[in-house]
């Protein structure tokens, strides 16, 4: 540049020539990025289950504009500074201007605030990748394997609905079948109120399920404590028609769940049995208590529950089949075979309670992976970063490293000291990252009504993984400049 500025060229001259320069750069950069969407974009589709297509006519006035403020964002300081170099005090220099304390500070400030980014990102990507792995293998109070349940509901005649019922317990492979309102993923909601009678509680709004069949075996749900439904006990079996609430005087047996239990007072699952509820004019006992059903997201809370038994098939149901000794593809024909034999103008289809229950965790799923994708770029971007930054100051490093040796630092002192330099950056930008994702992460799980902890070792994780990939990615630099030779060093230029 002084050379330059000595036979004529002028501050603006230069200073055009390097935005110049930094927006070509950019602009080469720009249309790599094009290809690489285009390329990415069927895996991105099929990652996020959308349909993804590149609109052209917002794309490239979108990316010119991208492209010339990045120039010149990336361009406009180093213009400034080159530009500006005297030519007498450059030319009478013995060594290239580094521009001093200030610089090294912007230089360092720079890597600390793209490690920041990349760090804290990397933090919210492990946490979301852990959630989405809590969410799909809760713990959702029944025995979720081997049960295949009907995608349409029962509705009607309820002769059929009992010819149903005798035709899947005959289907070989199935070992019990029920009917029942509530199953996982249903949106169908039966509210009412109930309240203990001797207790001046208020009511409670409870959700109401009405069973049909062998559900304890169908679904196995966890007792804490009483007992299950049990034919021969004839308070156990409630009507199922409309008629059941205008039954005056009449007591009917439930089973409720842990949330009906705590918001009713109790204190404990033992003293809840044999306590009655009172709903309008019916009286209900409470002779089993269960742990809570998930049904639901784990974003929603669980309703309190009161759960009916009959023997009649409740409207709107749905046919829940547990089986075992054949494979689930096997086990859905046969079911389909059963039910189109009693229901030939009501075609259904049965899904596993997993695939009923994707749509809760899919997205957190799904999410998880983008993120990682996203802080694996992220990472790599600090690193180049970190990389530029070694080579610059192992370069201007050289003859303190050859005077170092001479005076008999050895090649391993040296080796540490250089990895303790390039590596503070990264170590406070780590430190400045953790408050920031924890508030993140903490703010986003608050969404959730059953989630995962916080822990220090995520964040432990997510440091010590950064501070390997920025210690490798300068070991190169660090290495050579610790094995150079005090002679040679000492008259590098």
């Amino acid at each position: 540049m002084a050379i330059r500025k000595t036979l004529g060229a002028t501050r603006m001259v230069l200073f055009v020539q390097f935005v110049g320069e930094a927006i070509v750069n950019t602009a080469v950069g720009g249309a790599l990025a094009l290809a690489l969407c285009e390329v990415a974009l069927p895996f991105t589709a099929a990652l996020t289950g959308t349909t993804l297509h590149m609109d052209y006519g917002f794309t490239l006035p979108f990316l010119f504009g991208v492209v010339l403020l990045t120039g010149l964002a990336c361009g406009l300081y180093p213009a400034i500074v080159l530009s500006s170099y005297q030519p007498a005090h450059v030319l009478a220099a013995t060594r290239m201007p580094s521009g001093g304390r200030n610089a090294a500070r912007l230089r360092n400030g720079l890597v600390i605030i793209q490690f920041a980014f990349a760090v804290a990102f990397a933090i919210c990507t492990l946490v979301v990748n852990r959630q989405a792995h809590f969410m799909q293998f809760l713990d959702l109070g029944f025995a979720r394997e081997g049960i295949l349940i009907s995608s349409n509901v029962v509705t009607g005649d309820a002769g059929r609905e009992r010819a149903l019922i005798e035709a899947m317990r005959h289907t070989p492979g199935v070992v019990s079948t029920s009917f029942s309102q509530l199953t996982p993923k249903i949106d169908n909601r039966n509210r009412f109120n109930v309240t203990p009678i001797g207790s001046h509680s208020e009511d409670i709004h409870v959700l109401g399920d009405t069973i049909v069949g062998d559900y304890a075996t169908t679904y196995r749900p966890h007792l804490l404590a009483g007992r299950w439904f049990d034919i021969n006990h004839g308070e156990d079996n409630s009507p199922s028609d409309d008629s059941f609430f205008a039954r005056q005087g009449k007591t009917f047996n439930v089973v409720v769940n842990q949330t009906a239990l705590s918001r009713l007072g109790f204190r404990s699952p033992e003293s809840a049995i044999g306590t009655l509820l009172k709903s309008g004019g019916i009286r209900l006992r409470i002779i089993g208590v269960t742990q809570d059903l998930r049904f639901i997201s784990a974003r929603d809370e669980i309703s309190p529950q009161v759960t009916f038994n009959s023997n009649d098939p409740q409207a709107y149901s749905h046919v829940s089949v547990r089986f075992s000794g054949v494979s689930e593809n096997i086990m859905r024909t046969r079911l389909k075979s059963a039910w189109d034999q009693v229901f030939p103008d009501a075609p259904s289809s049965f899904e596993t309670v997993q695939e009923r229950m994707s749509t809760f965790y899919i997205t957190e799923q799904r999410r998880g992976w983008l993120f990682s994708i996203a802080s694996g770029v992220a990472v790599t971007i600090a690193c180049l970063g970190l990389y530029g930054l070694a080579s610059f100051i192992a370069l201007r490093r050289t003859h303190e490293v050859g005077i170092r040796k001479a005076l008999g630092a050895t090649s391993q002192k040296v080796l540490t000291l250089m990895l303790r330099d390039f590596l503070r950056p990264v170590l406070v930008a780590c430190v400045l990252a953790a408050v920031p994702a924890w508030l993140v992460v903490q703010s986003w799980l608050s969404g959730f009504h059953q989630r995962i902890a916080v822990s220090w070792l995520d964040f432990a994780i997510v440091v010590s993984g950064t501070i390997a990939i920025a210690a490798l990615t300068v070991l190169g630099q660090t290495l050579r400049l610790a094995r150079a030779e005090p002679a040679r060093a000492l008259r590098a230029e």
